[in-house]
């Protein structure tokens, strides 16, 4: 049993080692669909000002307008059990991320760590679950990053960044978000992003929680910039826009969750990390934007 362990414990590692993925998981039932079949046309307008962080080497020319991508499915990449949704689609993405100005993106700040990180990674808007190919206007770069803080301590909680891309981005309006004031508790919320990697979906049926177990209290009385939520999200949703559905403002940037997936040492594969809704413990972590300086 321990070996088995350990081995488990390997495949997680190697599934991770490219990318600064941060656990994620699902509540209840997985309300993730594909982001054009969301049942809101709005948001799927909003859609367009939402990106993909896909690294420069895995953008490869096929002419002077197209660019390919890794299509390897998931199921491969991640060795997942059959019957897993979404299991034959790509997933060469690693985070997200979210105009607030024409050519200002916001994402999680464990995605943006340093200008390397910047120079290293493309991104992407438009990648949906019918896309083959990128044409070069969907790409743009990072030209610089305006502010970027990443810190988790018992005195500060924090999880942001804000780059310049090199650009203003074609056919996106920029997302309005909340600049002042608190979301309340049970308020229904909305992610799009790119969960492990993946084409863009939308998820929705969760809310603001702010009660649960002791150790979630604690924890949401010491991180005083960040609300906690039921999202079905994974690795690769960091960065995230957070939309309150009252409103159709961001409230937040998805930054952190519980484990993804889990072994199944009797099928050797992993699957879907379920755990029942409303069961009081850890819920995923958003940033207010409001707190994100400079925005």
């Amino acid at each position: 049993m321990k070996k088995l362990i350990l081995i488990s414990l390997v495949l997680i590692s190697t599934a991770h080692a490219k990318i600064h993925l941060v656990n994620k998981v699902i509540y209840g039932d997985d309300n993730r669909v594909e982001i054009d079949q969301y049942s809101d046309s709005s948001y799927i307008k909003k859609a367009n000002a939402i990106a993909a962080r896909i690294p420069v080497k895995d953008l490869k020319p096929i002419s002077s307008s197209y660019f390919s991508f890794p299509d390897t499915p998931i199921q491969d990449i991640r060795r997942l059990c059959e019957n897993i949704p979404f299991n034959e689609q790509p997933a060469p993405a690693d985070c997200t991320g979210f105009l607030t100005g024409p050519k200002t993106l916001v994402t999680a700040g464990h995605c943006m760590r340093s200008a390397m990180d910047c120079e290293r990674n493309n991104w992407v808007f438009g990648f949906k679950s019918n896309v083959s190919t990128f044409e070069s206007s969907q790409i743009y770069s990072c030209k610089k990053i305006i502010a970027q803080k990443m810190v988790t301590t018992d005195y500060e909680n924090v999880d942001y960044a804000v780059i310049e891309l090199d650009r203003e981005v074609e056919g996106a309006t920029p997302l309005a978000f909340r600049k002042e004031g608190e979301i309340s508790k049970d308020t229904p919320l909305l992610v799009i992003g790119h969960p492990s990697g993946l084409p863009m979906k939308a998820a929705d049926g969760a809310v603001v929680k702010t009660e649960g177990n002791p150790a979630l209290v604690e924890k949401l009385a010491r991180r005083p910039y960040f609300f906690a939520a039921n999202l079905d999200t994974f690795g690769g949703n960091s960065g995230s826009p957070v939309f309150n559905l009252n409103t159709g403002l961001v409230e937040g940037i998805l930054v952190k969750g519980r484990d993804d997936y889990k072994f199944d040492p009797n099928y050797m594969c992993y699957r879907l990390n379920k755990v029942e809704d409303n069961n009081g413990e850890d819920y995923e972590l958003v940033m207010k934007i409001r707190n994100v300086p400079g925005l």
